[in-house]
């Protein structure tokens, strides 16, 4: 049989002779080594799995609301509720006592950029510490406005400018 391949390709019919040790290999393994164009890939194993949708929903938001009565709706994962006893940069004022007994909410800004939507009632103060300024948006007496935080100070928002009461929406880091 080696003879008759080495004829093939001393004669120019090297093509042919690829060809049939392809098919003779395609025969032994039980394979077809012919691609086509009109082929299609195998479809990999996890061809029914869902896609992976970030909704960006704040994790644990039920338990939030249940233990501290405000409401985490979404945000990039860059800002996050903590325990005021833990390292934090931003501070939130508020003139109510929530479910947990606080007045005020404390969170961790692990980047210079973030954002974060909630909904947290009687809100009269925002402060940030030496290494965050921040944007507040705060809705009060019917309008929405978007109050900066400098670096290092409180700002007063709602009653705590003069203004009434105030829910305070959305946070975002902005160095």
């Amino acid at each position: 049989m080696f003879e008759r391949f080495s004829m093939a390709f001393r004669k120019g019919r090297w093509v042919l002779a690829a060809a049939a040790v392809v098919a003779s290999a395609a025969a032994v393994f039980g394979t077809s080594a012919v691609a086509t164009a009109d082929t299609a890939p195998p479809a990999p194993d996890n061809a029914a799995a869902p896609f992976a949708v970030e909704d960006w929903a704040y994790p644990g938001a039920d338990e939030v609301l249940q233990s501290k009565g405000i409401t985490l709706t979404k945000g990039d994962g860059r800002i996050n509720l903590v325990e005021c006893t833990a390292g934090h940069q931003i501070e939130v004022y508020t003139r109510e006592t929530h479910a947990d007994g606080r007045d005020r909410f404390c969170f961790a800004a692990a980047e210079s950029t973030g954002f974060l939507t909630m909904s947290i009632p009687d809100v009269y103060a925002v402060q940030t510490t030496n290494d965050r300024a921040l944007n507040a948006s705060v809705t009060a007496d019917g309008e929405t406005k978007t109050v900066a935080v400098p670096k290092g100070w409180l700002v007063g928002v709602g009653e705590g400018s003069k203004g009434g009461a105030a829910v305070l929406l959305e946070l975002r880091v902005t160095a």
